[in-house]
């Protein structure tokens, strides 16, 4: 066993024997329950899950996509429960000067030999929970109408883990459409701020979520208007890891809006905000701490 693992693994510094001394008499052949060790198993039960053994007592963890010290992190606490739960839990723990050795734990990536039990109620109900996510992404949207012209937008969004799966977030953006068209009586310049909440679903390296924005606007050129849109919109984005918690996101969405403006020159055309929008953009993640 690697030495950084014996050493979390020793510090809980329980008794596993049933004697108050060391064991004695109990050939090393023996199995490590009869010399007073408690074996820990770890091994792979699919491609995002652990399967953890400690002595009668197992556990399957979904660490979803955490990768590195952030899955060893979830990992190392279940363990950490089944060996509490596994050992009596009226055992105390060793005064510091105490004669008495610390009781060894032996961890090993083989494949357990003996039989293990259902983990207790309290341990089945541990929950790993997906990494607090921030995204920035940049890119293009515009309307299906003739009339509703491409868009520059930029947002910045946070989701947090919710129960399971589910996560929830908000999101804060600009929109804009440069100056165009000067010296002709259809110029204009349009800006936008957005704001909104979403909930949804992170399924390994596929995020969805929907919910409701509002967006104050402001439309420049020889017609200026204000005022606020609103809508609600859904979202859809790949994330693929870049390093243990930069990720690359990719990232579709469809906004419908309950209110628009229409502005409408004689003879140039006119200019509309859309009914429906398609946005298409990319950027960076970084996973922290849930």
């Amino acid at each position: 066993m690697p030495p950084c693992a014996h050493g979390w693994l020793s510090y809980l510094n329980w008794k596993t024997s049933a004697t108050d001394g060391p064991d004695v008499g109990v050939p090393a052949t023996s199995p490590p329950e009869a010399r007073g060790y408690l074996l820990v198993i770890v091994t792979p039960a699919g491609p995002h899950a652990i399967l953890v053994r400690a002595g009668q007592k197992m556990q399957t963890v979904d660490v979803g996509d955490q990768r590195g010290t952030a899955a060893a992190r979830t990992v190392a606490l279940v363990i950490t429960d089944l060996i509490v739960d596994e050992l009596d839990p009226h055992a105390p723990l060793l005064a510091a000067d105490s004669p008495e050795p610390p009781a060894q734990v032996e961890a090993t990536a083989g494949t357990a030999s003996a039989p293990a039990g259902p983990v207790s109620d309290a341990i089945a109900n541990v929950r790993t929970r997906g990494p607090l996510r921030m995204a920035a992404t940049a890119g293009v949207s515009k309307g299906i109408g003739a009339e509703e012209s491409r868009c520059f937008r930029a947002e910045v969004d946070i989701g947090r883990p919710f129960v399971g799966r589910l996560i929830v977030g908000g999101v804060i953006g600009l929109v804009f459409i440069p100056r165009r068209n000067q010296g002709r009586p259809d110029n204009l310049s349009y800006a936008a701020a957005m704001a909104g909440v979403w909930t949804g679903w992170r399924i390994r390296a596929l995020e969805v979520g929907l919910g409701p924005f509002v967006s104050p606007y402001a439309l420049g050129g020889d017609v200026e208007h204000s005022g606020v849109l609103a809508g609600a919109g859904a979202l859809a984005r790949l994330v693929t890891p870049l390093s243990d918690r930069l990720r690359l996101v990719v990232a579709t969405r469809a906004s419908g809006y309950l209110n628009r403006i229409h502005v409408t020159w004689p003879g140039s055309g006119g200019f509309a905000t859309p009914r429906l929008e398609l946005a298409f953009t990319a950027g960076l993640a970084w996973d922290g701490t849930p």
